[in-house]
C-alpha cells in the first residue's frame, strides 16, 4: 500500500485479485458507510471489461448512492455492460457507459489484442493501448488491433469536479498497462487531487522480461 498524502490517495498495487481480501477488510471499515447527502458520490470504473470489478466494489460503494461511470474501449464488452447497468444490481440511477480508452488526451488510439469473436461468442479480454502489454494478448500484431476513441482522464476529472462541486470521487483503475502514462499525467497536472480514493492494478509483472524492471521502477515512483 502506497500512500500519497499530498493528494490523500491510496494505491493498491499488483494484481487486483491477489489483494482482494485486503481490499475487503479495508472497505468493511470504510468511511462511506455514512453518506453525505449534500455531496455527489461518483465511482469511475476505469477498464470495466465485463463489469466484474464494478460488481464486486458495488458491495461497498452502493450503486443507489454512487453514480457509476463504466469506461471501456473494447466494443466486445459493450453488450455485457449495457445488460449490467439495466440489471437489478445497478437499476435505479443513471449510470453511464463511456466507450473510450482512458488516456492522456482526447482523440483516437490503437487498441491491441482484439480478435474476431469465436463461435462461442467470447469477447477479447485484456486488450491494451500499450504495445508493451504482454498478459496473454498479442499487442505486437497489428492485425489484432482496432482504432478506438480515447479520453483524457485529467479532462474527465476536471469536468466531473466542475459539474459536481465537492463531489466524492472513487476510482478503480485496471487499464491493462495504460495506467503508467495516465497516472504520471494527472500527478504532474495536479488533477490527481480531485480523486478521494483510487484502487489500481499495476501490470509490470505481465511485461516481457526486458520491460519488467522499467515498469517496476515506474510503479515505485
Amino acid at each position: 500500500l502506497y500512500i500519497l498524502s499530498s493528494v490523500q490517495m491510496n494505491i493498491l498495487s499488483k494484481a487486483f485479485l491477489s489483494v482482494r481480501e485486503f481490499i475487503q477488510a479495508y472497505c468493511d471499515s470504510f468511511q462511506f458507510k455514512r453518506y453525505d447527502p449534500s455531496r455527489e458520490h461518483i465511482f469511475l470504473d476505469c477498464g470495466s471489461n465485463l463489469g466484474q470489478g464494478a460488481k464486486w466494489f458495488s458491495k461497498f460503494f452502493k450503486p443507489s448512492v454512487f453514480k457509476y461511470y463504466f469506461i471501456e474501449p473494447n466494443p466486445q464488452c459493450l453488450e455485457a455492460l449495457t445488460e449490467l447497468i439495466h440489471s437489478n444490481l445497478f437499476h435505479g440511477r443513471d449510470h453511464v457507459i463511456i466507450q473510450k480508452a482512458l488516456s492522456i488526451a482526447d482523440g483516437f488510439i490503437d487498441l491491441f489484442g482484439v480478435t474476431i469473436l469465436s463461435d462461442r461468442n467470447e469477447p477479447s479480454l485484456g486488450c491494451s493501448i500499450n504495445k508493451d502489454h504482454n498478459s496473454g494478448v498479442d499487442c505486437k500484431n497489428i492485425d489484432h488491433s482496432i482504432s478506438v476513441a480515447c479520453i483524457s482522464f485529467g479532462k474527465l476529472l476536471r469536468s466531473l469536479a466542475e459539474n459536481n462541486p465537492n463531489a466524492i470521487i472513487i476510482v478503480k483503475m485496471d487499464i491493462e498497462s495504460a495506467e503508467y502514462k495516465v497516472l504520471e499525467n494527472i500527478l504532474m497536472s495536479g488533477d490527481a487531487a480531485l480523486i478521494n480514493y483510487i484502487y489500481i492494478e499495476f501490470h509490470s509483472q505481465f511485461m516481457s522480461d526486458d520491460k519488467q524492471k522499467y515498469y517496476s521502477i515506474l510503479e515505485k515512483n
